[in-house]
């Protein structure tokens, strides 16, 4: 009703969208980066690999195992036990690098690279990623019959099998369940397609 008396009336103000919400550019930085730096800091381990076990085959070592008595499951198991633990070793580093705060923000707080991510399902990930460059890593091995062919080829293939994933992850949204299985087949497309789901979940603030 209109009065003509003048009336005081509050308005109250509040930012769209609400409740508050964490925006994080450098997440959006970090997801075409983070799976390049975890391909090219393996790439040094799986040349090592594949390069020691074809030097052993070349200096005749498991047939020296054989002549006293230790089968060839044995001694492949040894080598894959041995590998795996300096992986898991190296895995645990890169989850601490990723987990504990090491550089401040404008406000003089120390965060995290991947802060709001559960460091046991990072190491899980990891890991499995290990086991399986460990397994590229012996099929390198039987492949190749010098240890400079090995190192050579091995390298060149590990990146290439990373190549696949700069043009997936933009479609990533608008491919198949079945289409990201077979890329995932790849040695490095499901550390990549990791990568690319944790720090999405990330921002959409459903964290893991």
């Amino acid at each position: 009703m209109i009065t003509g008396t003048p009336k005081n009336i509050t308005i109250l103000l509040q930012r769209f969208p609400y409740p508050a919400y964490d925006d994080d550019e450098f997440l959006v930085i970090l997801q075409p980066f983070l799976p390049l730096v975890l391909v090219l800091s393996f790439l040094y381990s799986v040349l090592s690999i594949a390069r020691t076990l074809v030097t052993e085959k070349e200096k005749r070592i498991h047939e020296s195992m054989k002549m006293m008595g230790l089968t060839n499951m044995l001694h492949t198991t040894a080598s894959f036990i041995t590998f795996l633990a300096l992986i898991s070793l190296s895995m645990l580093i890169i989850t601490i690098m990723l987990k504990v705060p090491l550089f401040p923000d404008p406000q003089g707080f120390r965060i995290a690279v991947l802060p709001k991510s559960s460091a046991t399902v990072l190491y899980f990930c990891l890991l499995i990623h290990g086991f399986q460059l460990i397994s590229f890593g012996f099929f390198i091995s039987r492949v190749c019959k010098t240890a400079n062919a090995a190192a050579i080829s091995s390298s060149i293939i590990w990146f290439m099998l990373f190549l696949p994933f700069p043009f997936l992850q933009p479609r990533y949204s608008i491919l198949g369940s079945k289409i990201k299985i077979l890329w995932s087949l790849l040695s490095n497309m499901g550390i990549c397609f990791c990568c690319q789901v944790s720090l999405q979940l990330i921002m959409s603030t459903f964290f893991f």
